[in-house]
């Protein structure tokens, strides 16, 4: 997990970056593929993506959780979240 300022943009290929170099080298053999989540607020606009290591179309949910929220769900949950601030 990263928290940082920045551009959605540049978060996101930061993120899609991360995820690569963790699945080539951190992962173990046993573990699912790496998922990456951005959440990113601004004044303007609320970004939520999701991105996955390269040749992979499949995302496989944690044993603990067998749906992820929606971009909707998280954009709304980063919504409330910069309002009670």
């Amino acid at each position: 997990m990263s928290i940082r300022t920045s551009r959605p943009k540049n978060s996101l290929i930061f993120v899609h970056y991360s995820v690569n170099y963790y699945d080539r080298e951190v992962r173990l053999e046993d573990e699912n593929k790496t998922i990456g989540i951005v959440l990113c607020k601004d004044k303007s606009e609320s970004v939520v993506e999701f991105t996955l290591p390269e040749n992979n179309e499949q995302i496989f949910a944690s044993k603990y959780q067998t749906v992820l929220p929606s971009k909707e769900e998280l954009k709304l949950l980063i919504n409330e979240n910069k309002s009670q601030r």
